[in-house]
């Protein structure tokens, strides 16, 4: 199992899910979907 954490400080992103003010740092999604393709490129060529 794999988290990436999507909080940043200098960004006001600092509140738990579910929190009326909770936001994700928007620029951390490309990680999030680099990781996702990595893993199943690894899964795909054995």
């Amino acid at each position: 199992m794999t988290f990436l954490g999507i909080g940043n400080p200098d960004e006001g992103s600092i509140y738990p899910h579910h929190h009326p003010q909770f936001t994700i740092d928007e620029n951390i999604m490309k990680y999030g979907a680099e990781l996702h393709i990595r893993t199943a490129l690894k899964f795909l060529n054995g």
